[in-house]
């Protein structure tokens, strides 16, 4: 059985930039609240790699969002992998809607990897995804298959769950 967590936050205008504007901050966000093994890591001071596979607009703002941050002492860098293989080298990997006919082969060849994988393309975690980001009206969710993320050896934050259950609590379950 897979457990699956949803949490939707609102937004003030539902215009694409904050659409994309709130992604981004996600994106960032999973960075603290997930725990990656250490062997994910070249080396003690290596980067965190946020990465984007295909053409997105998220890109301006992901790159807004990560400028002078970090997670755990690790810089976060935004990258934009040319294929499967250098996208391996990433610890999230949002994969963009250009890639949909693609997607299921991507996430079978990161099958096992410790890589969070994060899309807004519609059945996403069906696919084998971990992170599905929908959006309803003026609200952005994520549900997350907290299945898929332990099978790929990563941990999930309790402080993440914990807001994510407020946040669903606040919004009526949505």
């Amino acid at each position: 059985m897979t457990a699956v967590l949803s949490a939707a936050v609102g937004q003030s205008s539902p215009s694409a930039g904050g659409t994309q504007r709130v992604k981004a901050r996600y994106l960032c966000n999973f960075a603290r609240f997930v725990e990656w093994p250490e062997s994910s890591f070249s080396s003690p001071d290596a980067p965190f790699q946020i990465c984007i596979y295909g053409n997105d607009e998220l890109d301006g703002e992901l790159e807004l969002a990560i400028r002078g941050k970090t997670a755990d002492a690790r810089r976060l860098e935004l990258e934009h992998p040319l294929d499967v293989q250098q996208a391996k080298s990433c610890h999230v990997l949002f994969i963009s809607q250009s890639k949909k006919g693609q997607a299921a082969q991507i996430l079978h060849e990161l099958e096992g990897a410790s890589i969070l994988t994060v899309s807004d393309m519609d059945d996403f975690r069906g696919l084998g995804g971990m992170i599905s980001f929908v959006t309803d009206g003026d609200q952005v969710r994520f549900d997350v298959d907290l299945g898929q993320a332990q099978r790929s050896g990563l941990n999930v934050s309790s402080r993440l769950l914990a807001i994510a259950r407020m946040v669903i609590s606040r919004v009526g379950g949505k």
